[in-house]
């Protein structure tokens, strides 16, 4: 009888830790979803066009500071820099006029808060699969990132994103 009691008041803190995350999130989990949210603004399927692609371009960009600079280094391709938010909506035009599909997620995300609690880096693994619009060009890519972000109006925004080098070929 005593064990069910132990267990039932265990469940009920486990139950309510979990509520208390959900209804008020710290920090680092609010910059996850920030970073999930991107993942998931960056990719898109054939189907969705024209007000939807749109739509989506726009969210995208919301998660970014109006100074965002973004540094993306791709071995045997080069580097590519843009530089706030107008660089950022065009390069997604770009993005979807030459390809049909992509999909992108964040993997093994390690998020630090500044001593600030308004700063944080998060490193992670991005993972891209891309489907062109041409026969046979598809591909997979998998590099690391470290994004900085900011809060701004109290909302996690990107300031910087940049590439780890891991290995040179």
């Amino acid at each position: 009888m005593r064990r069910w009691g132990l267990a039932a008041v265990l469940v009920l803190f486990l139950a309510g830790w979990h509520w208390r995350e959900r209804l008020f999130p710290g920090e680092v989990v609010r910059v996850r979803r920030v970073l999930d949210a991107v993942a998931a603004d960056v990719s898109f399927e054939p189907s969705e066009q024209g007000i939807a692609a749109g739509r989506r371009i726009s969210r995208l960009v919301d998660h970014f500071s109006a100074e965002a600079h973004i540094e993306v280094e791709i071995l045997g391709v080069g580097t590519f820099n843009l530089n706030g938010r107008g660089e950022i909506q065009q390069a997604m035009w770009v993005a979807r006029r030459e390809a049909r599909r992509l999909e992108v997620r964040f993997l093994d995300i390690v998020v630090e808060l500044g001593p600030d609690g308004r700063t944080s880096v998060a490193h992670l693994t991005a993972t891209a699969e891309i489907t062109g619009n041409r026969r046979r060009q598809e591909g997979f890519e998998a590099m690391e990132f470290r994004f900085f972000l900011e809060q701004v109006d109290g909302a996690w925004k990107v300031r910087q994103v940049e590439t780890i080098q891991t290995l040179k070929q």
